[in-house]
């Protein structure tokens, strides 16, 4: 009896140990070696340019292409961990920030790594000057993060540009390009400048703010979507703002979900070469490589900025009663930007299911989309859309007034894919297919199939009802015969009925999210009769900047007047113009936030560089939402877009991190 007392209660105290260390392992994420994560990463860096050591590094590459935003991020790192003989890099940049023409974020950027190797020769306090006022919210941050780089003399009143940053705090408690729509990438930089003016009560609750919004942005794997889509340089630029400001990213409880810290998020994008993709699963990708080495360094050194803490006082009329958040708006539209629990963005492609229809007052006054070397990001917006300007763009084609040019324009193409049914959202330049989102495409000649999330008709119509009942029919065919058979053979079991009716039921839920499509049942469809009462939207489909590479016609959809049905986003219309005009259409992703357009008639992402891909703009203005997020209206003009330079070639100011 003590013998079977004794493994009795052996048996509960291991079930207890078992349980704890479940416990444990939900609750402290995996601790990682930064500094020899960042040292993984600029040798992988140099090892790509030809380079065995790091002075080499500086003198060849580095100095060859300073001023070209890349260099700039490495320099900081490189400064951050050792000494350096930077000369050569500092005469390059002295000779680069004389040039005219560029934007002030190119300035701004050059003059911050400038000043953080030891360079002297250059007046920082003319730059701060002649700059942070240029563009917009990204020329406000770079401004004072260069402005608190060191001492400087200048003109520039510092409270003016914490009042100004501090105005542009949408209702959400973040920041983002233009619109209402927090983007994690923007909010985090301007934490980013904020931190030095943390002394002052109103920019610490400013900050506060965004961090809360942040945390509830976090997706479970501990990661954050940035316009659409789940990206690695989101997580990189969280990561540098809570170090920025003393927070731990891999212990901080408030940024741990489900187990996961950004850092655990942020190295499933490492690539076995040393390298990071800017989505999972994705090749290697310069920028994405450049901010997590940013990230490291950040986590490493207690912050990737050295700045110096300030006392200011600030004009408290002059900053917005935006800033004044009630927790259950701030709750609202955080559940908003994180993608229904869990977007951006960012990356490409997404956007909500249940997008409003209606568009807010663009509250940023930004004129321009500022240099992120983020990648093209998609944007995301659940409940909430962007609003534009109502402009219609400029240089539009005249319509399409037949099918037979629509299918004159398409008869070079290869029928190498076509996307079914659902919508889209754009694509990142720079980045290739997330883990877990498979295109699901066929030939032109073959059926064309969709998964989708549980929103697929469940029969189906022509065809696709067919083979669904035969389809069942076929699974409960297969279950009974082998019932018949195990009850001849005498080998029933209730065990072995209930793993058959399993599997079963596994395979009609199969069957059941498994859309099948002929091309004639997908290829086709109206447009709608427009009448005089008709609500319409234009669209256009155009790969103008890369027309001297391709043969046939760059205007893929010249501008097309369509009709607007109800509920309609940029992605329906989309979907329906080219599925009418028997259009290749390929993306990637199983719900409207995770939806990713990978190409359009054959043309990719990073077809024409690591930059390119498709973008969506509307009345002439870049939506910080996703095209299945962004519910149109009458009058409205979308464009769909092939960039080759994350939108710089196309009309898209850039964002520098």
């Amino acid at each position: 009896m003590k013998c079977k007392s004794m493994r009795f209660v052996c048996a509960i105290m291991t079930a207890i140990l078992v349980f704890v260390s479940g416990i444990a392992v939900t609750a402290y994420t995996a601790e990682y070696d930064t500094s020899e994560i960042g040292q993984n990463i600029i040798e992988y860096k140099m090892n790509s340019e030809g380079y065995s050591d790091k002075q080499a590094f500086i003198d060849g590459w580095l100095t060859e292409n300073a001023g070209t935003g890349s260099a700039e991020w490495y320099a900081l790192c490189l400064a951050r961990e050792g000494s350096w003989d930077f000369s050569s890099y500092e005469a390059a940049i002295e000779s680069c920030i004389t040039e005219e023409g560029l934007r002030a974020t190119d300035y701004q950027r050059m003059a911050i790594a400038y000043n953080a190797v030891g360079g002297a020769d250059i007046d920082i306090g003319a730059v701060i000057d002649s700059t942070y006022n240029e563009l917009g919210i990204m020329s406000e941050i770079y401004g004072l993060i260069l402005l608190n780089s060191g001492d400087f003399s200048c003109s520039a009143d510092e409270s003016e540009i914490v009042e100004a940053l501090l105005a542009r705090q949408n209702e959400q408690g973040g920041w983002a390009l233009s619109g209402s729509v927090s983007d994690p990438d923007v909010t985090s930089m301007a934490i980013q400048a904020l931190s030095a003016y943390r002394s002052n009560p109103t920019v610490q609750s400013s900050i506060d703010t965004a961090l809360k919004l942040l945390s509830s942005m976090q997706q479970s794997d501990g990661g954050f979507k940035s316009y659409g889509t789940s990206n690695s340089e989101s997580c990189a630029q969280v990561i540098i703002a809570l170090c920025q400001l003393g927070i731990d990213p891999q212990g901080d409880t408030d940024f741990i979900k489900n187990g996961n810290s950004i850092l655990d998020a942020l190295m499933t994008y490492q690539c076995e070469s040393g390298g990071f993709s800017h989505i999972s699963g994705g090749g290697e990708n310069g920028i994405a490589t450049y901010q997590a080495y940013e990230a490291m360094t950040a986590v490493t050194y207690s912050g990737f900025y050295l700045l110096n803490e300030k006392t200011i006082e600030l004009n408290e009329s002059e900053v917005s009663d935006e800033n004044d958040i009630s927790e259950a708006n701030q709750n609202q539209t955080a559940s908003s930007a994180s993608g229904g629990g869990g977007t951006s963005s960012s990356s490409s492609g997404s956007g909500s299911g249940s997008g409003s229809n209606e568009k807010s007052s663009n509250n940023s006054n930004t004129s321009s989309v500022t240099e992120s070397e983020n990648s093209t990001h998609t944007a995301e917006s659940e409940n909430q859309t962007e609003n534009v300007d109502n402009s219609s763009s400029a240089g539009t084609e005249s319509k399409i007034t037949s099918v037979t040019e629509a299918a004159s324009a398409t008869e070079s193409a290869s029928s190498e894919a076509v996307t079914s049914a659902s919508s889209a959202a754009l694509s990142s330049a720079g980045s290739t297919e997330s883990t877990g989102e498979e295109s699901v495409t066929e030939s032109t000649t073959a059926a064309a199939v969709v998964l989708s999330s549980g929103n697929a008709d469940s029969g189906g119509t022509g065809s696709a009802i067919g083979w669904k009942i035969i389809a069942y029919a076929v699974i409960f065919g297969l279950f009974a015969a082998l019932q018949i058979y195990l009850l001849a053979r005498k080998q029933f079991s209730w065990k072995r009925l209930a793993s058959a009716g399993a599997v079963c039921l596994a395979a009609g839920a199969a069957v059941f999210f498994i859309k099948i499509q002929s091309p004639e049942d997908y290829y086709g469809g109206e447009l709608g009769d427009i009448q005089s009462d008709s609500l319409t939207v234009t669209i256009s489909v155009s790969c103008e900047t890369i027309k001297d590479e391709i043969d046939g016609e760059y205007m893929i959809i010249p501008e097309t007047e369509v009709v607007l049905l109800e509920d309609d986003t940029a992605f329906d219309v989309l979907e329906r113009v080219l599925a009418y005009y028997e259009i290749p259409f390929d993306y990637s992703g199983n719900t409207r936030t995770d939806y990713y357009v990978r190409g359009i008639n054959n043309i990719y992402e990073m077809d024409y560089g690591e930059m390119s891909g498709w973008m969506y703009r509307v009345n002439g203005e870049f939506p910080n939402v996703g095209c299945g997020a962004y519910t149109l209206t009458d009058g409205d003009d979308i464009e769909f877009l092939y960039t080759q330079n994350i939108g710089r070639d196309i009309g898209m100011e850039e964002y520098s991190e």
